[in-house]
């Protein structure tokens, strides 16, 4: 959003999950529905890997940035590959899946981010106890938290959020 250039470590072919918040908290309601009967653990991520090359491009062309992707090299205790194994929670969480695609979500947080940067007073009301940040993300889920600002810097500390 800012046209800063995106690090890759190593050659960007190591593969990482993603998933979208909402598919997480479905799958963490899920698991406290269980009851007693199972109480985990449980593998709730994304199976679906993705390249980080692959994430930079997705980024780059939903922004349409001109950031340049800049190599770096790879940490040495850096995993070539991470992709969870789910079929517990499918299992067990009443065929729980991640049903976000990366590329929406990821148009759905770049959104959210690009409202944040360039309208952020407008999701501030001021009441007595300081600055409270009330915001919708994805008509669904409703964050709670505390923006302090210091200079031209905010930072926003997540309260809670709740089901809408």
């Amino acid at each position: 959003l800012q046209n800063k250039d995106i690090t890759i470590f190593g050659d960007g072919k190591q593969t990482r999950s993603f998933q979208y918040v909402t598919d997480l908290i479905d799958g963490m309601v899920r698991m406290m529905e269980t009851g007693d009967e199972f109480t985990g653990p449980v593998n709730i991520g994304n199976p679906d890997e993705f390249t980080m090359l692959r994430l930079a491009s997705e980024i780059l062309d939903i922004t349409g940035s001109k950031s340049k992707i800049v190599y770096l090299p790879l940490p040495e205790d850096d995993p070539v590959q991470r992709q969870p194994d789910i079929t517990l929670a499918r299992e067990k969480l009443n065929n729980w899946e991640p049903i976000v695609p990366l590329r929406e979500g990821l148009e759905k947080i770049i959104t959210i981010t690009a409202s944040f940067s360039a309208d952020m007073d407008d999701f501030i009301a001021q009441d007595d106890m300081g600055k409270k940040l009330a915001v919708m993300v994805d008509k669904k889920v409703e964050v709670k938290g505390t923006v302090q600002t210091e200079g031209d810097q905010r930072t926003l500390t997540v309260a809670s959020f709740e089901e809408i």
